[in-house]
């Protein structure tokens, strides 16, 4: 998986923020008004260690990997270490690597999936102040991250958000972060909407000053202008261990988007 940030817009039912224009100028940067999320990679090993970078950051969140390759106990550490630091938690849940030989293990039927994962949210709800799951990663992406269709990729989170939200009502759901901005792929995928909190984007290839507009694009190819996440674009705490290398990221992409009513921006 590559590096990203995680960012979400709220307020968003009107498209634009009142008294925002899409040629704006950027609003002065304020790290502290955002919920900044950094990855934590499982293959890294202890998550404490990783947490305390995260912190180290000025995080107040991390972005992790669900899989059953690393076992519970894993989590178990992490989500302690989270709840310690008052860290918030995104989980990205299962989905298929070509090249991993955790993938014949995963739940393939939207019935076992979505049972693997309201498992998960009952065990970890409450345990750390915001917890949200994102379904798959890069959904959109033929046999690299996922090797489903979009029908296949409906019939989990139809299945999956439900018993997700049942488990835990507190918790948010977003739409895997596509590959870029994917609109076509968005708009396949739109039934989704009613079934989720807010919609993920990777936004490789797009200019910082073309958030605001990649953000209405996305809510109009689901038909629903619910929040934006931005769940992927920058360090994870390997690169964060050099600040100069990774604040600059979160600094353009947050000064662009705090007059959009930015609210969290995060870090993979």
């Amino acid at each position: 998986m590559l590096i990203g940030i995680f960012c979400v817009l709220v307020g968003c039912g009107g498209g634009v923020a009142p008294g925002v224009g899409l040629s704006e100028a950027a609003a002065p940067n304020n790290l502290y008004t955002t919920l900044r999320s950094v990855e934590v990679h499982p293959q890294y090993g202890n998550p404490a260690a990783q947490l305390a970078v995260a912190v180290a950051a000025q995080a107040n969140a991390v972005r992790v990997d669900y899989t059953q390759e690393y076992g519970e106990s894993y989590y178990d550490a992490l989500f302690t270490a989270a709840a310690a630091d008052g860290l918030s938690v995104i989980e990205i849940t299962p989905y298929i690597h070509t090249n991993n030989t955790f993938a014949q293990q995963l739940p393939y039927t939207p019935a076992a999936y979505a049972a693997y994962m309201a498992a998960e949210a009952a065990l970890r709800c409450g345990k750390v102040p915001t917890l949200i799951f994102e379904l798959y990663n890069e959904p959109d992406v033929p046999n690299s991250q996922a090797t489903l269709s979009a029908a296949t990729y409906i019939a989990l989170v139809e299945a999956a958000a439900p018993a997700i939200r049942k488990a835990c009502p507190s918790a948010t759901i977003l739409t895997g972060g596509t590959s870029g901005l994917d609109l076509s792929w968005d708009a396949s995928v739109a039934v989704l909407a009613p079934y989720v909190d807010g919609y993920g984007v990777h936004p490789y290839g797009l200019a910082d000053t073309a958030m605001r507009s990649a953000i209405t694009a996305v809510q109009s190819a689901f038909g629903s202008a619910k929040p934006v996440y931005f769940t992927e674009f920058g360090p994870d705490t390997r690169a964060f261990q050099n600040a100069n290398t990774a604040s600059p990221v979160w600094n353009t992409y947050a000064d662009n988007l705090i007059g959009f009513n930015f609210t969290y921006a995060g870090s993979y």
